[in-house]
């Protein structure tokens, strides 16, 4: 899809008289202005809005998938805040116990837990009761890995986490449970993302060369789905669990709870990641650059992907 001169003429018009009191898909870290800013609109008819007024610029952010909250870096101190998104009343507050800067921050599939990651300490922080009663439940040392995790996912109810560490030609795939030491699972080829379904224990893993499998409860059983899904590189359920999406470079797949494919619709760019964003089956596919964002809309009558303008240049 080509953006013509007179359609972003019209997009940021409208985007000028949009406010964050009308309808809005949700909320993107914007590392140029190091803020958050909303997204106003519907899928097709969408903005990028001002940022927060928040009394501290953020290194990152994780948004909550329900768009209610997001777990940040500070800048000037490294801090994790959490930065309430609800009724308007944009307010950050630090948590205590978590060690500062961290180098990864994962969010569970119903935003009620997080895994917080530091290389240098090699452990990994977890925090439940999102977002009103966060509290630091554990912290799990990570020594029994063969080398650091590329990737994380943690479940609702922060009791399981998943660990992605690559090895010399293969992925170790390692869960991590209340306590008890990192357990090995098994050996993956490239894993390029990982997902809990909500409420649950069941994951999703993609690997780009051996495509999907799905992990089962807490015993660890495991099963390569029969989805003819090739060079995976995000998956994300829906927030009922029923169905997950998958995306490879040039489609976002749609598949059934038993893994069949309900649909594929094809992608303008390379997905980047798949981030649930508000009203209904919509996910975003990139992070906030100097380009358009781009989103997935499984839930449209014709399901499609669309783009959201930003014109970075435009700003004071």
């Amino acid at each position: 899809m080509r953006l013509s001169i007179l359609s972003l003429v019209a997009w940021l018009a409208w985007a000028q008289n949009a406010t964050i009191d009308g309808p809005m898909l949700g909320y993107v870290y914007d590392s140029g202005s190091r803020s958050l800013r909303p997204i106003l609109g519907i899928a097709g008819s969408s903005s990028v809005g001002d940022p927060l007024a928040l009394e501290t610029p953020l290194d990152r952010a994780e948004i909550s998938p329900r768009h209610d909250y997001a777990l940040a870096v500070a800048a000037e101190t490294g801090e994790v805040l959490l930065v309430s998104l609800r009724g308007g009343a944009f307010a950050a507050r630090p948590l205590a116990g978590l060690t500062p800067a961290p180098d990864r921050i994962v969010l569970s599939p119903g935003g009620r837990s997080a895994a917080l990651y530091s290389a240098g300490r090699n452990r990994v922080q977890i925090v439940t009761g999102l977002p009103d009663k966060a509290v630091l439940d554990r912290e799990v040392d990570l020594s029994e890995l063969v080398r650091p995790p590329s990737l994380l996912a943690i479940n609702d109810e922060g009791n399981r986490v998943l660990a992605a560490a690559p090895d010399t030609d293969s992925t170790a795939l390692y869960t991590l449970e209340s306590g008890s030491p990192a357990r090995y699972l098994m050996a993956l080829g490239e894993v390029s993302a990982m997902a809990f379904a909500p409420n649950g224990t069941d994951a999703a893993i993609a690997d780009r060369t051996r495509g999907l499998y799905r992990i089962r409860a807490a015993d660890g059983a495991q099963d390569r789905m029969p989805a003819p899904v090739d060079n995976p590189t995000a998956v994300a359920f829906t927030d009922d669990g029923a169905r997950l999406l998958a995306a490879t470079p040039d489609s976002v797949v749609v598949l059934d709870a038993a893994g069949s494919e309900l649909m594929r619709i094809p992608s303008n760019r390379e997905p980047a990641g798949l981030h649930r964003m508000l009203g209904g089956l919509v996910f975003r596919l990139n992070d906030l650059g100097d380009e358009p964002l781009w989103l997935v809309d499984a839930g449209a009558s014709e399901p499609r992907t669309v783009f959201v303008p930003f014109a970075r240049s435009s700003e004071p």
